[in-house]
């Protein structure tokens, strides 16, 4: 019999999920090593700390989200599973695609592996899935989709990941330049002013 459905529950009620926590510490391991290789390799500049946190900060919610209470109540409180969805669409994936991964493994990495990776991020299959439209149609795919069955552990998380992963391939094209979100909003202002000057 579970609590009633609060902050100390959130924290206590803990579900293990090993694919989760395994892809987690995978991922923040990597993460890691990259920004430590950059480190030693450019000390005069290193791999800013901002999206270092912002990428484990983005582990961390997905974790929260799906293994902590949030996830226990989610077949049963609909505030909480509406919830813990906004935390897989619009937290998670906008850190960690601030966090600038593959970015990172591009400075850490050396031939062949740069080389590699540079082929995959330039290959038609890569330009399909970043594609605006089909971003679109993949989140809204999973949106509308919610399984034939939510009850078990298993598809409870596969879902979550869902989400998360389409949200993702949504908001790369618009949040991976690096300053996209800020260099429209300059150009948006300075037509603006250009308007009032006219």
């Amino acid at each position: 019999m579970l609590p009633p459905f609060g902050w100390q529950a959130v924290a206590s009620q803990w579900q293990s999920a090993p694919v989760v926590s395994a892809s987690a510490a995978a991922a923040a391991g990597l993460y890691i090593w990259g920004v430590a290789r950059v480190s030693r390799r450019h000390p005069a500049g290193p791999w800013p700390v901002s999206r270092t946190a912002a990428f484990l900060g983005g582990l961390v919610v997905v974790v929260v989200a799906l293994q902590s209470g949030i996830g226990t109540y989610d077949d049963l409180l609909f505030s909480d599973h509406m919830f813990q969805h906004l935390m897989l669409i619009m937290v998670a994936p906008p850190l960690l695609i601030f966090g600038q991964p593959i970015t990172l493994l591009l400075h850490a990495s050396r031939n062949p592996l740069h080389t590699w990776v540079k082929r995959a991020v330039r290959s038609p299959i890569v330009s399909f899935l970043t594609w605006p439209p089909f971003g679109f149609c993949a989140y809204a795919a999973v949106i509308a989709w919610t399984g034939p069955d939510r009850r078990t552990r298993l598809t409870q998380v596969c879902s979550g990941l869902r989400l998360a992963c389409s949200s993702s391939v949504m908001g790369w094209p618009v949040t991976s330049s690096g300053g996209a979100i800020i260099s429209s909003a300059r150009c948006w202002i300075m037509w603006s002013q250009k308007r009032v000057s006219s």
